[in-house]
């Protein structure tokens, strides 16, 4: 069985954690919207499928499948979204400003789209495998040619099975391009924990000694924390906040909620700390003997990487120890006492 009050900080630490992971989270959806990782690393994604190779009428596979139709219907401004050197080759288009690619495409949607982009001989009455089958034989030698004549062959005649290889081909592309993302990700989300740490001076070594030694530090914590979870787990609606003005604009709508995220986290650390005390923030003022000590940057460096595992992380962990918490007999839990302060 834990100590009680050894678990009562192990809360009070994880709440922390889970506030700023917030905060952290917040910043990074701003800095994705802004940027839009999410398109360019779907682009990555069915790059990596095609390696560049050149589809029907000697232009990048990539290109044709971003103006085609069926996708184009999900970005704005086609005619500078993709450009394609006259020269050959892939390029990014020259002015990055203007790029409105999707962040999402279904599966279906790029398997339609790459059949009928294959299928050059469909003006001609011909059937589709026949032209799907010539198209893809007379493309210039690439990996994407090698790979759509083991799905074609694979297919065995059936138009149907060649479309889930396609479906399954681009899945397993997107899987990987998750995996990229995953990692980017991690890395921005630790350089935004090691700055919001050193930022608010959250130092991990110090809050887990305020908090061991001092019990109304802790106790206040733990009630803050208890406080938090009832009205997350019973709130239906998220909270509202003030931003300026509404639009009709899918990016700039999205990036207003994402700001408005941020000011709801800004706020719930905010009140936190006011209710807590914990020893968080420059309230003395910021020194260079303070920035330059040992156990500081190692407290920040910890904090960071606890910033880095992300909200999801710290969330479920706070519900299981409230349980662990709940479980426990009255007797079992240290008494009240009085802050030391």
């Amino acid at each position: 069985m834990f100590n009680s009050i050894v678990l009562d900080v192990a809360i009070g630490m994880v709440f922390v954690y889970l506030l700023l992971s917030l905060l952290c989270t917040a910043v990074l959806e701003v800095i994705a919207t802004t940027f839009k990782l999410r398109a360019k690393n779907l682009e990555a994604g069915i790059r990596s499928l095609f390696s560049d190779g050149f589809g029907p009428g000697g232009e990048a596979f990539v290109k044709q499948i971003y103006d085609h139709g069926l996708v184009a219907g999900l970005y704005r401004d086609t005619g500078v979204d993709l450009q394609v050197a006259s020269a050959g080759g892939y390029q990014k288009p020259s002015k990055p400003g203007t790029r409105q690619l999707p962040s999402y495409i279904p599966s279906r949607t790029f398997a339609l789209s790459l059949i009928d982009i294959l299928n050059t001989a469909r003006e001609e009455g011909k059937a589709a495998l026949p032209g799907i089958k010539a198209t893809i034989t007379g493309l210039p030698n690439s990996k994407a040619k090698q790979a759509l004549l083991s799905f074609f062959a694979d297919a065995d005649g059936e138009i149907e099975q060649l479309r889930g290889h396609f479906e399954n081909w681009y899945n397993d592309a997107m899987d990987r391009a998750s995996g990229w993302y995953k990692k980017r990700t991690q890395y921005i989300l630790l350089s935004i924990g090691l700055f919001v740490a050193v930022c608010l001076n959250v130092d991990t070594i110090n809050i887990a000694r305020a908090l061991y030694l001092d019990p109304g530090v802790r106790q206040a914590t733990v009630a803050e924390a208890t406080g938090y979870l009832k009205s997350v787990n019973g709130s239906t609606t998220p909270s509202s906040c003030t931003t300026a003005g509404s639009t009709g604009d899918a990016q700039l709508s999205q990036l207003r909620d994402k700001l408005c995220s941020l000011q709801r986290s800004v706020k719930e650390v905010s009140s936190a700390e006011s209710a807590t005390l914990l020893p968080v923030g420059w309230k003395g003022g910021l020194s260079s003997d303070q920035l330059f000590r040992w156990e500081a940057i190692a407290g920040w460096i910890l904090t960071a990487i606890a910033l880095s595992l992300g909200a999801p992380f710290w969330f479920d962990l706070l519900n299981k120890f409230m349980v662990i918490r709940s479980t426990i007999k009255p007797q079992e839990k240290s008494p009240i006492e009085k802050s030391k302060a």
